[in-house]
């Protein structure tokens, strides 16, 4: 039986956060400790092999990328062998796809030399670094659709306890091999190989728990119609993929290619908060997507308008209080964290990269009306040209200008506050039957909520130092409890305030 929708969406929201505030940590400690102990050169390759690896979600998204939508319209319509013929199908293609991506994965270690700029010393370590990291990958895409049903039922914070569980064990494996052999960027992807095993467990366990009703069975239930139909909405998921992956994940391998390595590890430092800031705007921003799923299946227009308003204004609050803060303590932040490195330049790379995030923040909720709708096409077309545009940019500034690194985040930042502004917001409410400017109002609204925390920071940085970590972690507290009381009494009614404190305070809610 499903919970309750505003019951489910807290428990989801609590535990999301819960698991962003564990990997907040692992990579608050570990980030660290992994450049004193490999270097900053060896540790640049660890994200920078993750958003290699990362690219072949463009086809493996053009296959089932939008399974969950059509599985979730099945089983609200009460359809459990039309579900069932969507679920096998796509279960099916994607079993063909990893030997596919096997067998690609391969030919790329053997020349990855010559993809990447790598030092004589780490090539056999990058190379293994990548053939797990593609290990990792093969065996997800093999096996995540058989935990569908945590998004099909409403259930994400199963998937976030999951998150928790496998985290934390990474790190239990990476520790234990650094303590027992020579320290190795190697084991940061080993460990992530043997974490997709036990997801694969998870998942095998969620299917039977939440979708007992779809049986999996491959042969009797493919259909090519089916598979088809999928195909059809989610080959625009991927070339929206493809233009997430201009935007968000082609820096590092720019970087390294046309500046150096040495650029590449400062830069790859520099982007740790922010990629965990969009890491947290997507999972706090994902626990609204089932209920617009079921509110659309349902034709509940009214109550799925209340539901985009209020992830709006939740979400462009949650992710403007930690950026401004970030954005005025960043620099006491990168002292502390990485002592030794080139701070002035992390901080003022990672400021350039946060910017964009304060707009990120507020839209992300209408990144998903686009599929819930089934209008993927032309937000797909728009976010490669975005995407395009970023890197013929970023190309530009640096062949053109001595801006030198510098040219990535400056072309990402305009870029990418030209698309979230204009169409993102204008075809959101095109999809919805609503004028064009009808969500700008709210987004600039929340967006500068951000303001407040900027001027409740400034007004402590200047009477309470943040030189020690103590009086860096009270600082936080002062600043961001006190924003968020201060946003919390300007921009939500009083309904809403008193919802949002009453299910907080429910602590019955997490053991239901």
């Amino acid at each position: 039986m499903i919970m309750s929708n505003n019951k489910q969406l807290v428990k989801n929201s609590i535990y999301s956060i819960a698991s962003f505030i564990i990997n907040l940590f692992i990579s608050f400690f570990f980030t660290p400790y992994l450049i004193r102990v490999v270097g900053k050169e060896a540790y640049s390759f660890f994200p920078l092999v993750n958003s290699i690896v990362g690219y072949s979600s463009i086809i493996s998204t053009a296959v089932g990328g939008m399974a969950g939508r059509f599985v979730t319209m099945r089983i609200y319509k009460k359809d459990s062998e039309g579900a069932a013929y969507y679920y096998n199908s796509v279960l099916l293609a994607n079993w063909i796809l990893s030997l596919f991506f096997t067998l690609l994965s391969a030919v790329v270690v053997i020349y990855l030399d010559r993809l990447l700029t790598i030092p004589q010393n780490l090539d056999s370590e990058v190379k293994a670094l990548f053939a797990f990291a593609c290990a990792s990958s093969v065996l997800g895409l093999m096996t995540n659709i058989l935990g569908l049903g945590c998004f099909v039922k409403n259930r994400l914070d199963l998937t976030s306890s999951r998150t928790m569980v496998t985290s934390l064990f990474r790190v239990g494996m990476i520790l234990l091999c650094f303590s027992i052999f020579r320290p190795s960027i190697v084991y940061m992807s080993s460990s992530a190989f043997f974490a997709a095993i036990i997801l694969a467990f998870y998942n095998i366990r969620f299917k039977g728990k939440l979708l007992p009703e779809i049986p999996l069975n491959v042969v009797k239930y493919f259909k090519w119609t089916y598979l088809k139909e999928v195909m059809s909405s989610s080959v625009w998921s991927s070339i929206n993929q493809l233009g997430m992956i201009l935007v968000t994940q082609l820096d590092l391998l720019i970087t390294n290619i046309f500046i150096g390595v040495s650029a590449t590890g400062d830069y790859s430092i520099a982007k740790t908060i922010p990629t965990l800031m969009i890491q947290f705007i997507a999972t706090l921003s994902s626990v609204f997507v089932p209920s617009f799923n079921i509110l659309y299946a349902k034709g509940e227009k009214q109550n799925l308008m209340h539901e985009i308003a209020k992830s709006i204004k939740l979400m462009g609050i949650f992710s403007a209080i930690p950026i401004g803060f970030l954005m005025m303590y960043g620099k006491a932040f990168f002292n502390l964290w990485v002592p030794g490195q080139n701070t002035d330049v992390i901080f003022e790379l990672s400021q350039l990269t946060l910017i964009p995030l304060l707009f990120n923040g507020a839209v992300n909720p209408l990144f998903h009306i686009y599929a819930v709708v089934n209008k993927v096409k032309l937000p797909s077309i728009a976010f490669v040209f975005f995407g395009l545009l970023q890197t013929a940019v970023v190309l530009s500034l640096l062949s053109c200008t001595n801006l030198g690194l510098w040219a990535i985040p400056i072309g990402s930042l305009v870029v990418n506050i030209i698309k979230l502004l204009t169409f993102v917001p204008m075809y959101a409410a095109k999809c919805l039957g609503l004028p064009y400017s009808f969500f700008h109002n709210q987004i600039i609204k929340v967006v500068s909520s951000c303001f407040f925390t900027l001027v409740i920071g400034w007004l402590c940085i200047n009477l309470l130092p943040s030189n020690t970590w103590t009086l860096f972690v009270l600082n936080g507290v002062i600043v961001c409890s006190s924003s968020l009381v201060l946003i919390g009494w300007l921009y939500l009614n009083k309904a809403e305030r008193q919802y949002l404190l009453r299910k907080l305070g429910n602590r019955k809610i997490l053991n239901k």
